[in-house]
């Protein structure tokens, strides 16, 4: 739980407004870093698309998305507050990503990715466990398939 003098103080410096350029410059900044390191990738030449090829796609995307979040920042009339309960969903979203960053290094991709997936899907997914199941499997499966197979870039081992 945030304690109360820290939400206020997060509640009355952050409007939506303030936020959203804020995060949409951090984003493009990531995106640059990112499309300057797949440079570093090795060249395939045996296939069309390389190793750098869905990170320059996923950069390129994001940053576009976050020039458009940045532009509608002085389009928006109104200025608005960010909630409480918006504030808790972001912190337990990072909390979230850098506890599967953690964990995916001693586990390694293929335990901790349906792990993850399943616990998601059971928070926010309205699914039955079965399908969630099968679900986490196949994303899992599809993610080992393109980077290992399509890609060849082998996926990180488990630590034990």
């Amino acid at each position: 739980m945030i304690k109360e003098p820290l939400y206020r103080f997060f509640y009355q410096q952050f409007k939506m407004k303030k936020s959203n350029r804020i995060i949409s410059i951090i984003f493009i900044l990531l995106c640059i870093y990112a499309f300057i390191e797949t440079t570093r990738f090795p060249n395939v030449s045996t296939v069309d698309f390389g190793p750098a090829f869905m990170p320059r796609i996923a950069a390129g995307l994001l940053a576009v998305l976050s020039i458009m979040l940045f532009i509608s920042t002085f389009t928006k009339k109104d200025d608005e507050e960010i909630e409480k309960d918006n504030m808790l969903k972001l912190l337990f979203h990072a909390c979230y990503v850098i506890a599967f960053a953690l964990v995916v290094n001693w586990l390694g991709i293929l335990i901790t990715v349906p792990i993850f997936l399943f616990i998601y899907i059971l928070i926010y997914g309205n699914i039955k466990i079965y399908k969630n199941i099968i679900l986490s499997i196949t994303i899992t499966a599809v993610l080992y398939i393109l980077f290992v197979m399509v890609l060849r870039i082998p996926l990180p081992n488990p630590l034990f």
